[in-house]
Formats: structure tokens, sequence, C-alpha cells
């Protein structure tokens, strides 16, 4: 029975404690254990400020921890060459390389020079995908021989 009624004591104790370490005489916080030494309004403003911002960013980075799996659209322009389906790719992660296509017609030929995003080539080894993107095959075009003396198609 003694221990209890020492127990609670204690725990009353620490209780009166911890209340006058975060209240001042006005019921402000004080930001110090001792209650002897005073700061300015805009102190303490200051300082409940940042303890509120420190705060505020712990709940959101301790939110929920299931977060939704995002994934993206990778489209694929052959600029004429045959349709590509487009493909879901999980964010921050590389997109497979499709079959390379072919492009001809009766004046020229073309050489396929890659996939590009913008002005830049798409390197399927290390480029991640980060939102809804269309990557668009690039040519080279080349004409045809012709003879003039052969007899045209």
């Amino acid at each position: 029975m003694k221990k209890k009624a020492l127990l609670a004591l204690l725990l009353a104790f620490i209780m009166v404690g911890a209340t006058a370490c975060y209240a001042n005489e006005d019921g402000q916080p004080s930001g110090s254990i001792s209650n002897t030494a005073t700061a300015t309004d805009s102190d303490t403003d200051s300082e409940s400020n940042s303890a509120t911002d420190s705060e505020d960013s712990s709940a959101t980075d301790s939110g929920s921890s299931e977060e939704k799996e995002v994934y993206y659209t990778v489209n694929f322009d052959t600029d004429g060459a045959g349709d590509i389906s487009p493909v879901q790719v999980l964010a921050g992660e590389l997109v497979s390389e499709p079959t390379s296509p072919n492009k001809t017609n009766t004046e020229c030929d073309y050489t396929f020079l890659g996939w590009y995003y913008g002005e830049e080539q798409w390197d399927f080894a290390n480029d991640v995908v980060t939102g809804d993107i269309t990557l668009v095959a690039h040519w080279k075009e080349e004409a045809k021989y012709s003879d003039p003396f052969l007899p045209k198609d």
C-alpha cells in the first residue's frame, strides 16, 4: 500500500513539475525550466512558432505509413512508323525500351536514331520516369539512290 501511495505522490509531483516547465505565471509557454528569466513577447512568439512548425512537419512526416503507388504513362510517337502501345511505369522507375521501329517509303530510307524526350535522347538504362511523358522517334532521312537510266517503279 505504501508503494502505491508513494508512486501516486511521485506521479503527481512529476505532473506538477511538467506543467511548471511549460507555463509561467501568465499561463504562457516559458521555454525554459526556470521562470526566473523573462523573454520578450516576440521571443516567446518565435519560440512557440518554431515549436509549432516542427510539430506540424513531424505530423505530416509521420502521416499515413501506407502511401499509394503512383504510375505514369509513357507514350511512344514513332513519327509515322506504326503504333507502339503506351506503358504504365511506377514513379521513379526505368521504362523498358521498345523494339526499334522501321520506317520506309518509296523515295527515302530512314535510319532510326533513338527515342527523344524534348531535345535530349532518352537513356533507358539511367533515365527514370517522373511524370506522364511522350518519347518521340528521331530519324535520319536518306534519299534512295536512283539511276536516271533505270525505269521507275
